[in-house]
């Protein structure tokens, strides 16, 4: 993988963790026929997403963990079904890892794409731009990225068809340095607003 040379990609499904973890209601035992096909149709979606580009790059994918549990559902439902001459260019992570690998690679990452924010916000932390194809029913976490300067990179997967993901992603791919300048502005405000809210906490606290 060659720096600023390969995306991330990641998808979120209607599976159920682990035996013996947790299994809250949007990580169901049994998924249901209808949870299968909405997994089915999203997988999909990045399908377009990754022979785009692929084909207009050249550039490799990386199919990264967000959650151990979902490792083996993204390698089932978006690298196994790949045609040949895409999967050539797609790595799919076959084990998981720490926080700080994670870090090392979104920093080299182009652009993290994610149906879930909290690989976008290590991403953006390492200065990459991100890609947000959130589902809003899984929480309203998605609006932070809006709230710091970044709605353009957020995106509803399941009104938004791959040739929309497409666009968005090319326009970071066509203009990088300017969406490295953006990924920098929208840090330095969650900066500027951390070191806000810090200095309430310290009057409170009569430092």
């Amino acid at each position: 993988m060659e720096e600023r040379k390969f995306i991330t990609i990641q998808l979120r499904t209607h599976t159920a963790k682990h035996p013996g973890r947790d299994n809250p209601p949007l990580n169901p035992l049994h998924a249901t026929p209808q949870q299968q096909a909405d997994d089915a149709r999203r997988a999909a979606v990045y399908h377009e997403l990754i022979a785009a580009w692929v084909k207009r790059t050249g550039y490799k994918v990386l199919i990264a963990p967000e959650v151990e549990k979902e490792m083996v559902h993204n390698k089932r439902l978006l690298y196994d079904p790949l045609a040949g001459d895409i999967k050539a260019y797609v790595v799919n992570r076959e084990t998981f890892w720490n926080a700080d690998e994670a870090a090392s690679v979104f920093a080299r990452a182009h652009t993290a794409v994610c149906h879930e924010p909290h690989s976008l916000i290590i991403a953006l932390a390492n200065g990459t731009p991100i890609i947000h194809t959130y589902s809003e029913f899984h929480s309203p976490k998605c609006w932070m990225f809006r709230d710091i300067g970044l709605s353009e990179w957020l995106l509803e997967f399941d009104s938004t068809p791959a040739a929309k993901m497409a666009e968005t992603l090319f326009a970071i791919h066509d203009d990088y340095p300017a969406a490295l300048a953006k990924v920098k502005k929208a840090m330095t405000f969650v900066e500027e607003r951390q070191a806000a809210t810090m200095a309430v906490v310290r009057k409170l606290l009569g430092r």
